[in-house]
C-alpha cells in the first residue's frame, strides 16, 4: 500500500521538476545567436530583450521527453546552413537530466510545436539532445525573427553604401590633393 502511496506522490513532484527546470533554463543570463542560412545577424539589445521573452513564452509548461537522436557536429553545422537557428549561450555549463551543456542550438520554423534541442559545449554539437512538446507552437519567435533578419540585410546594406561612399569621398580628395600638388610645381 506505501508503494501505491509513494508512486502517487513523488511522480507529480518528479514530473513539476522537470517542467520548472525546462523554463528555468531559459531565465537568468544568456547570449543569444540567430542564424540564417549560416550567417550571424547581429541582435540589438532590445531585439535580444524580446527574444528571451518569446522564448520564456514558448517554453512555459514544455513537456520533455527523452530523445533518441544523437547528434554529430559535422551534422548539426551542415544543418545550419538552411534556414532560422537560435543558439542559447551561458556563461557557465549547465546539466539537465546527467547531460551537460554551455550552449542550446534548435530549429525555428513555422508549425511547429515540438522541438529537438541540440547540445553544445564549447562550440562542439554532439552526443545526446532534448525534445520539448510545447504548448504552441513557434509561428510568432519565427515571425519576429524573419522581422529582425530583414532589418539587419537593410542596416548591413545600409553600412555598405555608407562604407563605399566614405572610400569613394576619400578617393576624391586624395586625387584632388595630388591634382593641388601638380598644379603647384607646375606654377614654380
Amino acid at each position: 500500500m506505501y508503494k501505491i502511496l509513494y508512486v502517487f506522490m513523488i511522480l507529480p513532484v518528479l514530473f513539476c521538476s522537470q517542467i520548472i527546470l525546462i523554463e528555468n533554463l531559459f531565465c537568468g543570463t544568456y547570449t543569444i545567436t540567430i542564424y540564417k542560412d549560416s550567417r550571424i545577424i547581429i541582435l540589438s539589445q532590445p531585439e535580444n530583450t524580446e527574444i528571451s521573452y518569446y522564448l520564456k513564452d514558448i517554453f512555459k509548461g514544455a513537456k520533455y521527453y527523452p530523445s533518441y537522436l544523437v547528434y554529430r557536429n559535422e551534422d548539426v553545422q551542415n544543418s545550419i546552413q538552411n534556414g532560422f537557428w537560435l543558439k542559447v549561450s551561458y556563461k557557465e555549463t549547465l546539466s539537465y537530466n546527467d547531460m551537460t551543456f554551455d550552449e542550446l542550438l534548435f530549429r525555428v520554423d513555422k508549425n511547429i510545436d515540438k522541438i529537438n534541442i541540440v547540445r553544445g559545449n564549447r562550440g562542439v554539437f554532439r552526443g545526446r539532445g532534448y525534445f520539448l512538446e510545447l504548448n504552441q507552437n513557434i509561428d510568432s519567435l519565427y515571425d519576429y525573427i524573419d522581422t529582425i533578419s530583414l532589418n539587419s540585410l537593410k542596416r548591413t546594406e545600409i553600412e555598405l553604401e555608407t562604407q563605399e561612399n566614405e572610400s569613394i569621398s576619400i578617393k576624391r580628395d586624395e586625387s584632388e590633393n595630388e591634382n593641388e600638388g601638380k598644379n603647384k610645381t607646375n606654377r614654380e
